[in-house]
């Protein structure tokens, strides 16, 4: 019933949504068109990277959030320090009883999740303790991670398996017993204990430190170039748009929309 509710809010069950997403589909390959014979210039490049670089240092020295807004947004000059990457060895529940989970956690019913969470996780304590004792006996931490992780961003090829997951104070982006677990680890290559969570048992380890610096323009170059011509695409388009709106002669009735 909340899939069909919101299927019919975004307009998906009654075709709007497809009219919408081809409308906007045509509006982008009209601006592609536009743009397609503009270049960049390389002052224009150096110009942008001069300017946001150091906007981009005062908003992320005041708010490391700005870090991963820039990432989704436009594109990131700057590496503050501030950040703490971490891995996550997972044990995991089976994902037909974290799916009932999150569905009564969603339906307002914690109570029953918190009791279904305990008593998965009672079944699977004996094996997280197990491999947590095992790395406090000196195995590899990254071996018994490879052998016996559940966690998909982990696995080999994933984008964090490498360096961990990147983690501060205040990150809405992970759990709070997963946060507070991995921000409590005093220095690089602690291991937490096992934190229970509606997923499984987290085992984490801390594994290093943002080191602050300026990404070198030659390696953002493209996404800078791609990001000036859409801008321009934008611009050619508002001017067109605004003079076929003039030819048209269209007549507003202003007191009637506001």
């Amino acid at each position: 019933k909340r899939s069909e509710d919101r299927l019919a809010y975004r307009g998906i069950s009654t075709g709007e949504f497809e009219k919408t997403r081809a409308w906007e589909l045509v509006i982008d390959a009209v601006r592609t068109a536009l743009s397609a014979d503009y270049e960049p210039t390389d002052k224009a490049i150096q110009n942008y990277y001069d300017t946001y670089l150091d906007i981009q240092k005062s908003y992320m020295e005041r708010d490391l959030s700005y870090y991963d807004y820039y990432t989704s947004e436009s594109v990131n000059l700057y590496m503050p320090a501030g950040f703490r990457y971490v891995k996550n060895l997972l044990i995991a529940i089976p994902d037909s009883v974290q799916e009932e989970i999150a569905s009564l956690r969603a339906d307002g019913k914690d109570a029953e999740a918190d009791a279904l969470r305990d008593q998965e996780l009672s079944k699977i304590a004996a094996k997280a303790q197990g491999i947590y004792a095992r790395i406090q006996n000196g195995e590899s931490y990254d071996e018994l991670l490879a052998a016996y992780g559940d966690d998909p961003g982990m696995k080999a090829g994933a984008e964090n398996a490498e360096t961990g997951y990147r983690i501060y104070d205040g990150s809405k982006s992970y759990e709070d017993n997963f946060k507070e677990a991995a921000m409590g680890l005093a220095n690089v290559g602690d291991v937490s204990q096992p934190v229970g969570s509606d997923y499984g048992y987290y085992i984490i380890r801390y594994v290093g430190d943002s080191v602050e610096q300026e990404i070198p323009v030659e390696q953002v170059r493209d996404k800078i170039r791609a990001i000036l011509v859409k801008e321009k695409a934008t611009e050619y388009y508002e001017e067109i748009y605004e003079n076929w709106k003039r030819q048209a002669k269209i007549e507003e009735y202003k007191d009637r929309i506001y």
